[in-house]
C-alpha cells in the first residue's frame, strides 16, 4: 500500500506463484532477497523515489525480460539479478557508482547495456556467465574492473575511450574492443 517506505529481507523469498508485483510510489528500499526466487515473476516497475535495491533482491527471477532502474537509485547491492536468465533488457541507474559482484551474473538472455558515467567500479563476476552479451559500453570514469567481471567473453564487444581503462582492460583479458577509432 501507498506509505510503505521499505520492504525487508525475505519479504516474498520464493513466492512462486507471484506473476506481478505494483510497488507503492513512496518505496525508498528493496531488502536482501526481498524477491529472490519469484520464479513466476513476469514483470515489475520499480518506483521514481527507490534508493536502495538489497543484495539477491531479485535473484532467480527467471521471467523478468525488463528492467528500468531509476536515477534515484543510488545502491544495488551484490548478486540484484544473479540468474534472471529471460533478462534481455536493462537500464541502469545514472546514480550509481559501481556494479557488485554477481549483479547481472547468469542474465543469459542479456545482449547489450551500458554503463552510466558515474560508475567506477565493476566488480568480479558482475557480468559473469552472460553468455548471449556482445556488445557493453564502459565510460571513462570506470577505474576498476574485477577479475572475470565478463566470463563469456567470445563475441563480447567493449565500446570505450581511446585512453580508458576498459581499452587497457580488454588488451588485458583478450576482449575485443572498440575505441571509436
Amino acid at each position: 500500500p501507498e506509505g510503505v517506505t521499505s520492504i525487508g529481507k525475505n519479504a516474498f523469498y520464493q513466492c512462486t506463484n507471484l506473476f506481478r508485483v505494483t510497488l507503492p510510489d513512496s518505496l525508498v528500499s528493496l531488502g536482501q532477497s526481498a524477491f529472490s526466487g519469484c520464479e513466476g515473476l513476469l514483470s515489475i516497475t520499480l518506483p521514481e523515489k527507490l534508493e536502495i535495491i538489497g543484495g539477491n533482491c531479485f535473484d532467480h527471477c527467471y521471467n523478468i525480460t525488463k528492467i528500468v532502474i531509476p536515477d534515484s537509485v543510488t545502491n544495488i547491492g551484490k548478486s540484484a539479478f544473479n540468474y534472471c536468465s529471460g533478462l534481455t533488457n536493462v537500464t541502469l541507474s545514472n546514480n550509481i557508482s559501481e556494479i557488485c559482484e554477481y549483479t547481472f551474473g547468469r542474465c543469459s538472455s542479456l545482449t547489450s547495456i551500458t554503463i552510466p558515467d558515474k560508475v567506477t567500479n565493476i566488480a568480479r563476476y558482475a557480468f559473469g556467465w552472460c553468455s548471449s552479451l556482445t556488445s557493453i559500453t564502459i565510460p571513462n570514469s570506470v577505474i576498476s574492473i574485477g577479475e572475470d567481471a565478463f566470463t563469456s567473453r567470445s563475441q563480447l564487444v567493449i565500446h570505450c575511450g581511446v585512453h580508458s581503462y576498459a581499452k587497457q582492460y580488454a588488451v588485458s583479458n583478450g576482449i575485443k574492443y572498440d575505441d571509436g577509432r
